[in-house]
């Protein structure tokens, strides 16, 4: 089983099919077509990311919601009744593309999707926190916003911190290597994709001795 695990979909590799019936069911309760397509995508690249990590097709994959967190990623067994796998996952989506992330227990990952030119640089002065200037002018607004998304899922933080008091800054050789929350340091792994239509993807996961 591999430890962390990522996936994508988009509008046009998305399938009801890949639904179980209590998955039909939940979907069927979702109000408007585009809040049904958004959720389409993040279970699929949910299951994709699951069943790459677990090693097993994602036709077998059903996650079970659970009401404000994360769904649970269970494996199907024929007849007999779902198994928990050993498995968590982050899931965001947006316009009908998604990214999910698959990860151990002991990791702490967090994943976002934005549109980059949906936050525009007149807005960094919002959310730039000043130690993350750099990161800023390097990375653009958009792609830092997804960026700080993401580390804020893997760090857990409350919504009531405001966004600056999350900084990225870069490290000498300029990458992102951890985040700082009101000065206190926690090390990290940080990805970004550029995907079609305009969307960049971020991901943000505590190293080890971070926690």
């Amino acid at each position: 089983m591999l430890p962390l695990s990522f996936a994508f979909a988009n509008p046009l590799d998305v399938s009801l099919d890949l639904l179980t019936a209590a998955e039909h069911s939940e979907f069927r309760t979702l109000l408007g077509a585009s809040r049904q397509r958004d959720w389409l995508a993040g279970r699929t690249a949910a299951k994709r990311a699951v069943g790459r990590a677990a090693g097993v097709d994602p036709q077998r994959i059903t996650l079970l919601a659970r009401p404000g967190a994360a769904p649970v990623p269970m494996l199907m067994r024929g007849q007999g009744a779902p198994q928990r796998l050993a498995l968590r996952v982050s899931i965001a989506h947006r316009g009908g593309w998604a990214i999910a992330a698959a990860f151990a227990p002991g990791l702490c990952v967090g994943v976002d999707l934005e549109r980059a030119n949906d936050v525009v640089a007149e807005h960094a002065r919002y959310f730039v926190a000043p130690e993350e200037r750099d990161t800023a002018a390097r990375l653009g607004a958009g792609r830092l916003w997804a960026l700080k998304e993401a580390a804020w899922k893997a760090l857990g933080l409350r919504q009531e911190l405001p966004f600056r008091e999350l900084a990225l800054p870069l490290s000498p050789d300029g990458r992102v290597t951890g985040a700082l929350v009101r000065g206190v340091w926690f090390g990290g792994l940080t990805a970004t994709w550029t995907l079609p239509q305009g969307f960049v993807a971020a991901a943000f996961s505590l190293t080890p001795d971070a926690r």
